[in-house]
């Protein structure tokens, strides 16, 4: 079992641990160099902000900015990558793309950068799937409400309370893991059925047997069997 769990979350963890040491490299030569990389943020309706779109994820204004996006980035990322894997890579994909164009597109005049659009992607993409599914898929339902209770506050980031905070990156990415979520609602796993769960007293049809499981005594039948 011990066995099978660490192949499910190998490639997952290698991915989001290379991710998050890139970004941790980004920001310390930043720092150490004092080299400021704000011009690779997005600028809105600029030509040379176009190239933010696939930069700025990668680029923040201080180690407090880097670890508020860090590690909700690989909390996130390691649990869609291994309960959605065959979605969820591609999905964060096009949210990083969809909310840095939305961004260019309708944002504030001012070099908006950092991870935060993607965070917020996957957030609303972790929760709505949990959501669509809660009926038939208690994992998917448990991701949801995690991701509610330990990080329902970034709500509040929604809201334009702090001017240096890009709250236009964290609505258009939170916009983008909904359009994904419901693009990709059927192409969810199968939750697996223990044995535990398999009730052997239902028949095909679904209705139960109340004959089977309660037999008459001997003697006796049940008034819909005399004939």
């Amino acid at each position: 079992m011990i066995k099978n769990i660490f192949q499910e979350i190998r490639f997952p963890l290698i991915i989001w641990t290379l991710i998050s040491a890139f970004l941790l490299g980004v920001h310390a030569l930043s720092t150490g160099l004092g080299y400021e990389l704000t011009f690779l943020g997005v600028y809105p309706r600029t030509i040379h902000g176009l190239f933010g779109i696939l930069t700025s994820p990668f680029v923040h204004g201080s180690w407090e900015h880097l670890f508020s996006n860090l590690i909700p980035l690989f909390v996130f990322g390691m649990i869609g990558a291994v309960y959605y894997r065959k979605i969820f890579y591609k999905s964060m994909l096009f949210v990083a793309l969809l909310s840095g164009f939305w961004v260019w597109l309708g944002a504030r005049e001012s070099y908006h950068i950092g991870a935060s659009g993607v965070v917020y992607g996957m957030a609303f993409f972790l929760f709505l799937l949990g959501m669509i599914h809660f009926r038939k898929d208690r994992i998917a339902l448990q991701i949801a409400m995690f991701v509610s209770l330990f990080y329902g506050g970034m709500v509040w980031g929604l809201l334009p309370l702090v001017p240096e905070i890009s709250w236009e990156s964290h609505w258009f990415g939170a916009v983008s893991g909904i359009i994904l979520a419901f693009f990709y609602r059927k192409n969810t796993p199968i939750p697996p059925q223990y044995d535990w769960e398999i009730r052997d007293d239902l028949p095909d049809s679904g209705i139960w047997d109340y004959k089977k499981q309660f037999p008459p005594p001997e003697g006796f039948t049940y008034p819909e069997e005399e004939s």
